[in-house]
């Protein structure tokens, strides 16, 4: 089947906006200026908890230091298995947006151009539905049938 002109700047236009949403994932655009604040580091953690827990528990000076060295210590390595975990899902996500891309593709040599058209409408409006289950924050949503307290 011979691809229209149409056709083809469109699945181009399709694999531009994979590829540019998947580099705006990677370095992190749009995170700041949302009011976020900036990540604490381990040690800013560690120190936060071991001051909430000396609070809480009345830890005298000789507790306090050895809770904070311990909670220093698990800080660190969890921060190791969260960067770890992050590398795997941006892999991950960068692999099924390969995928889906060559998806598209094959698709794209079997539909019309109407078909196709269609098909990237509905993809769309279930993207669409699917960010307003979610409140439009990936990964922050409640759960269908949950209620907020």
């Amino acid at each position: 089947m011979k691809m229209t002109k149409k056709a083809f700047q469109f699945l181009c236009l399709g694999l531009a906006l994979i590829l540019s949403n998947a580099l705006s994932a990677q370095s992190g655009e749009g995170k700041q200026g949302r009011g976020q604040k900036e990540p604490m580091t381990a040690e800013q953690r560690a120190q936060k908890m071991t001051d909430r827990q000396k609070a809480e528990l009345g830890l005298d000076d000789a507790q306090y230091q050895k809770v904070l060295d311990i909670n220093k210590k698990h800080a660190a390595k969890m921060d190791g298995i969260h960067k770890k975990a992050r590398a795997e899902r941006e892999k991950q996500k960068a692999e099924m947006q390969t995928l889906e891309a060559s998806r598209q593709a094959d698709l794209n040599k079997v539909l019309t151009p109407e078909q196709y058209e269609k098909f990237k409408m509905n993809k769309e409006k279930k993207k669409e539905k699917m960010k307003a289950r979610k409140g439009g924050h990936p990964g922050k949503g409640k759960a269908p049938g949950k209620q907020e307290d």
